[in-house]
């Protein structure tokens, strides 16, 4: 009896549980200046100041192929600083902050959107750990990418990391000898 009640509210749950369908954002929030300096007297390119090409490429995971967007400034001079976008538990996809990682790119900063691994990640079990040392491969990868100085790639304060906790871009700061905790250089 016991069994028969659970799965007659759970299929009742299922049907007439709350929808969760987000819709895109169809608006453009306009900011106030073109100014990307961030309380620091380094001298930075503003926005639109570059053209920007995308080109998704493999990165292998431990043997698990993923894709990566690379946003790159065309023209940019070289040794130039890089961003890689970690995914909180709404995103997965390397085509997601798409618009961030152009802009960005269109400023001189090399932008990367690596896919996340949905093995080590579901509803019930998050392996943050593994999660991290999957960053931790994207941060290399762009550290070594033309144009890009590795030495101002990677570590928290250089990668966007929503939701999911602070736990992935805090153990991958600490798990990639190159990424510091010291603010951007850029």
């Amino acid at each position: 009896m016991t069994i028969l009640a659970v799965l007659l509210f759970g299929f009742i749950g299922s049907v007439a549980g709350p929808g969760w369908n987000p819709q895109p954002l169809d608006i453009a929030i306009v900011p106030e200046t073109s100014d990307t300096e961030i309380g620091s007297d380094a001298v930075t390119d503003p926005l639109g100041t570059y053209e920007v090409s995308e080109q998704v490429v493999d990165v292998d995971i431990d043997g698990v192929p993923i894709q990566a967007a690379i946003h790159e400034p065309v023209g940019a001079p070289e040794g130039r600083a890089g961003v890689v976008f970690m995914h909180g538990a709404g995103t997965s996809d390397h085509r997601n902050f798409r618009d961030m990682a152009r802009a960005l790119a269109s400023a001189g900063v090399y932008a990367m959107v690596p896919d996340k691994r949905m093995d080590t990640y579901t509803t019930r079990a998050r392996d943050y750990i593994a999660m991290a040392t999957d960053y931790a491969h994207s941060l290399r990868l762009l550290g070594q990418w033309p144009g890009v100085d590795g030495d101002r790639v990677g570590g928290t304060p250089r990668a966007r990391a929503p939701s999911s906790r602070p736990w992935p871009p805090c153990i991958t700061a600490n798990s990639c000898p190159s990424s510091s905790s010291s603010p951007p250089p850029w």
